[in-house]
């Protein structure tokens, strides 16, 4: 899965100018807020971590399994919170596949979005750098 993370203050910026923005036809107008950028992927996020905290890396439907048993033993996890999205998104279904393996690959035009909305022209792909900030404010904040 790609890492499509999109800074706060560029999603901000970008609701601003999709309300401003002229409306062609008598509808209304639909835009992609988001990072159109294919990678870094999330593997290689964890690999950017994993340079910083001691963990084991395990899949996604195993990860899973491992949050439903704390939350059963009574921990209260930030990511409990979204168990059943993970369990939809990684977990083994009777068809023998995990949601995220079914699905086709979404990718959205974002040809009006951009015309619309210039911040979202240059975003950026999430790089070490910047996932360094984000986890040191985590960090800083848990």
């Amino acid at each position: 899965e790609k890492l499509d993370w999109l800074p706060v203050d560029v999603a901000a910026k970008a609701l601003i100018q999709g309300a401003e923005a002229p409306v062609r036809d008598a509808g209304v107008a639909v835009y992609h807020v988001l990072n159109d950028n294919e990678k870094p992927v999330w593997t290689e996020m964890l690999g950017w971590l994993k340079k910083r905290e001691s963990f084991e890396v395990v899949a996604p439907a195993e990860w899973v399994k491992q949050l439903e048993s704390a939350v059963n033993g009574g921990s209260d996890h930030p990511a409990s919170q979204l168990l059943d999205h993970w369990r939809r998104a990684y977990v083994r279904q009777d068809e023998g596949s995990a949601k995220s393996d079914r699905e086709a690959k979404v990718r959205f035009d974002m040809s009006r979005t951009k015309a619309a909305l210039p911040v979202l022209r240059d975003v950026r792909p999430v790089d070490e750098a910047y996932f360094e900030k984000l986890w040191t404010w985590i960090s800083a904040s848990m």
